[in-house]
């Protein structure tokens, strides 16, 4: 069944389109490729936390200062492949503390940087240009979109009123600057 409309139009295509099924096609791998890549992040995510408690849990066992050198010695620390550097082991022990201390609060994490931003590891990202052109107006704006839904999705789980004061106070820290911007706007 097809309908022109306009000479300069595509035609409507019945649901048997050779080219409607191959976009299907398509689309669909996109999505199953999307969502295998999403549960391999959230795997790793977890892999990280669960080494980092690990790695805890090993420098509580040593003696003061002799966690550094085992980890050598044991060639988890290094410049060789399958091992890591001394930043990031600091790093996996800081995410699973997190982890273990807020329980669920990676659990929207999409990327290994997005659940150290969340951890409190390392500061956002900034915008990929020094200039507020509108290009990084839209960059800025997107970023808050996810923010927004992160919030959402957290309290969503955990409401406001069963945050400790720990958790409040980081939260205001946070959130200062974009109460001062929407007074500025």
């Amino acid at each position: 069944m097809t309908a022109e409309t306009d000479s300069n139009m595509l035609e409507v295509s019945s649901p048997n389109d050779a080219g409607a099924i191959e976009l299907q096609t398509a689309v669909h791998e996109a999505l199953a490729a999307q969502e295998t890549a999403m549960n391999h992040v959230t795997l790793a995510i977890r892999r990280i936390v669960h080494a980092g408690q690990m790695l805890t849990a090993k420098k509580d066992e040593l003696m003061h200062g002799k966690f550094y050198p085992w980890l050598s010695a044991n060639g988890i620390v290094g410049d060789k492949e399958g091992q890591v550097s001394v930043r990031t082991v600091s790093r996996w022990m800081k995410l699973g503390e997190f982890a273990s201390k807020y329980v669920g609060r990676l659990d929207n994490a999409q990327t290994v940087r997005q659940a150290y931003q969340l951890a409190g590891l390392l500061p956002d990202a900034e915008p990929a240009t020094k200039t507020v052109g509108e290009s990084a107006l839209l960059l800025v704006i997107q970023r808050s979109s996810r923010l927004e839904d992160n919030l959402k999705a957290m309290f969503a789980q955990t409401p406001v009123s069963e945050l400790g004061d720990e958790e409040r106070a980081i939260l205001r820290k946070r959130l200062e600057f974009y109460v001062q911007l929407y007074h500025q706007l």
